[in-house]
């Protein structure tokens, strides 16, 4: 933003420092006020010309180099005060985010496919695991705005977080079956679903790759095309997190 910055003002500064028509660049750059909040160089871009005719009007006839040395200034202090050392920040935010989705999703999951958990508790853990999801997308969409290459790196998480809603979507509707009569999967397949949401979690907590899991075979869920779906999602979201 601060780049933006400097670049709107030094349109800004030669349109005001020529003083072509002062009177006429105040009374657009005023009519673009409403439209310029929408982006932040946009702004400066319309306030800067306006601003400096102003001035110009009032006497001053050489308010723009003035004005673009300080706004250099500025720029210089908040890319070395502020955006250079919180480049780290929004990768750590996100890793945290997105660990603990997949820790929400993994409970939720689990919860599901536990004969006898009370449907107020499964009902709880859904909503936890979509809340999670929702922070955790939303880190990596304020993360996909920073400075390339990082933001472009921190999209790229994007896709795993659709795969963990997969996962999640499934899992409801695993639950729903198994509400309505349908045989609970045997032990071996549900603890190797939550083995491999764990490493997941761990793994992008720890920003490496997820080990090598043995998860359930094809064959093990086509017989519940709800439970082949969390097999088919949980392998999409550890494929990407290993890219």
């Amino acid at each position: 933003m601060a780049v933006f910055g400097v670049l709107a003002t030094l349109l800004g500064s030669v349109t005001g420092v020529l003083g072509l028509w002062p009177v006429a660049v105040a009374a657009v750059c005023a009519a673009l006020i409403p439209v310029s909040v929408r982006h932040f160089a946009f702004q400066t871009a319309v306030l800067t010309p306006l601003l400096l005719s102003l001035v110009y009007l009032g006497g001053d006839t050489d308010p723009g180099y003035t004005r673009l040395t300080d706004t250099l200034l500025a720029c210089v202090v908040v890319l070395a005060a502020g955006a250079l050392p919180g480049l780290g920040g929004p990768r750590a935010q996100v890793s945290v985010r997105l660990s603990l989705a997949v820790r929400a999703t993994r409970d939720h999951l689990d919860r599901v496919l536990t004969a006898e958990a009370p449907y107020a508790e499964r009902l709880r853990l859904r909503r936890e695991a979509y809340r999670a999801l929702a922070d955790a997308r939303r880190a990596v969409e304020v993360a996909s705005a920073e400075h390339p290459p990082f933001g472009r790196d921190l999209a790229a998480w994007a896709p795993v977080v659709s795969a963990l809603e997969e996962i999640v979507d499934a899992a409801t509707a695993c639950g729903v079956r198994l509400d309505q009569g349908a045989p609970y999967p045997d032990a071996e397949l549900t603890a190797r679903l939550r083995a491999g949401l764990s490493d997941l979690a761990d793994a992008v907590a720890a920003r490496r790759p997820p080990t090598d899991l043995v998860l359930p075979a094809g064959a093990a869920v086509t017989d519940c095309a709800t439970l082949a779906d969390v097999t088919a999602g949980l392998r999409r979201a550890r494929r990407l997190a290993s890219n």
